[in-house]
C-alpha cells in the first residue's frame, strides 16, 4: 500500500523517492513459515478483506497468502535491479508475487521468475545472489535502519517532518508534504 500511496501522491507533489531494503522479520527461516504458526489467532481472511478495501484505490489486490517469506534474497534481488535501473519493476514484481499470487519470495525460483518477467538476465541475477554480491549493501541498510530506529515497513521520511510509520491514510502524507513543499521524500522499507 505504501508504494501505491507514493505513486498517487506523485500526481500532485514533486516527490523523489528512494526505497531501501528492510527485513521486517529476519528471523523467518529461509523456507518461510506458515502465517498461522507465526501469527496464531490472526484472522487472515479478515485481514485480506481489509487490505483489499484499503488498497482498492491504488489497484493493489491481496490474495489469501499462507506463507511468511524470508525476504532477504528478494531484497538482494531488488538491489541487483537497482544497479540495473529496474528497482521499481522488481519491487512491484516481487510485491505482486508475494501478496497477490501468494508465492514464497524467499525461493530463488520465484525471484528468477519475477526477474524473467521484467526482462532481466536471470542467470546473471542468480550468480549475483548465489555469490552474495549484495550482502554488504543489505548489512549497511540494516545498520541504517537500526541507527534511525526503524522497526516497521514502510517508514517514510519527509524532510523536516516527523516520520510516518505504516500504510496510513493519504491525508497524513498530504499534510506533511504541504508543510515541506518542494522537498524530497526518502522511503525506507
Amino acid at each position: 500500500m505504501g508504494k501505491g500511496l507514493v505513486e498517487k501522491l506523485k500526481e500532485s507533489y514533486p516527490i523523489a523517492d528512494t526505497w531501501l531494503p528492510f527485513e521486517v522479520h529476519p528471523e523467518t527461516p529461509l523456507s518461510g513459515v506458515a502465517i498461522k504458526d507465526r501469527f496464531p489467532g490472526w484472522d487472515i481472511d479478515e485481514a485480506v478483506v481489509s487490505f483489499n478495501k484499503r488498497c482498492a484505490p491504488f489497484r493493489i489486490t491481496f490474495g489469501h497468502w499462507t506463507i511468511l517469506s524470508n525476504s532477504h534474497l528478494a531484497l538482494a534481488a531488488g538491489e541487483f535491479a537497482r544497479d540495473h535501473g529496474q528497482h521499481d519493476a522488481m519491487h512491484e514484481g516481487l510485491f505482486h508475487a508475494c501478496f497477490t499470487e501468494c508465492r514464497n519470495i524467499g525461493d530463488m525460483g520465484v525471484i528468477l521468475d519475477v526477474a524473467h518477467k521484467i526482462g532481466f538476465d536471470s542467470s546473471a541475477l542468480e550468480r549475483a545472489l548465489t555469490h552474495g554480491d549484495y550482502e554488504s549493501r543489505l548489512i549497511e541498510a540494516a545498520k541504517e535502519t537500526r541507527d534511525k530506529n526503524i522497526t516497521a515497513a514502510p517508514t517514510f521520511f519527509i524532510e523536516d517532518q516527523p516520520r510516518i510509520v505504516g500504510a496510513v491514510g493519504i491525508e497524513i502524507f498530504k499534510a506533511a508534504l504541504d508543510k515541506a513543499m518542494g522537498k524530497g521524500l526518502e522511503i525506507l522499507g
